[in-house]
């Protein structure tokens, strides 16, 4: 499942320092991990950053132990309407406005900064014992 937050952040500040941009990744992940009750950092993948009035991050909520990601993702998007929620008070994601939640993985736009490939298999440290995407592949515990 794909969720796309738009937030008030300044696109070129974010994607000009590869280092800044790869610690704000980080941070964002932290945020929404958080956000989401305490969900593993290996489920939350950042796909893209494109330039709108603002950004877009583009996130995909990958299955795993806990709720589905159809719940996490429709739980970040209910906090977006309340300022006192984990979501608009974290460092990252203070400044979202809006969150549109997809059916399946998201992926960026040809013109976005690309963090990672949204259908890249999770690294074998990082997954659960077993992973299934949305395309309907299974990779199995090496």
């Amino acid at each position: 499942v794909g969720v796309s937050l738009s937030l008030d952040e300044d696109y070129d500040r974010l994607v000009s320092d590869a280092e800044y941009l790869k610690a704000w990744n980080q941070r964002l992940k932290g945020d929404l991990c958080e956000a989401s009750g305490g969900l593993p950092p290996s489920r939350v993948q950042v796909v893209g950053v494109q330039r709108s009035t603002g950004v877009i991050i583009d996130i995909n909520i990958l299955p795993g132990p806990g709720p589905s990601p159809q719940i996490v993702a429709a739980n970040i998007a209910s906090q977006v309407a309340d300022p006192s929620s984990l979501l608009r008070t974290s460092e990252t994601t203070r400044s979202v406005q809006r969150a549109d939640v997809h059916n399946g993985p998201v992926t960026p736009p040809s013109n976005a900064a690309v963090l990672a490939n949204a259908t890249q298999r999770p690294d074998a440290d990082t997954r659960p014992e077993s992973y299934e995407d949305t395309s309907g592949g299974n990779w199995e515990k090496e």
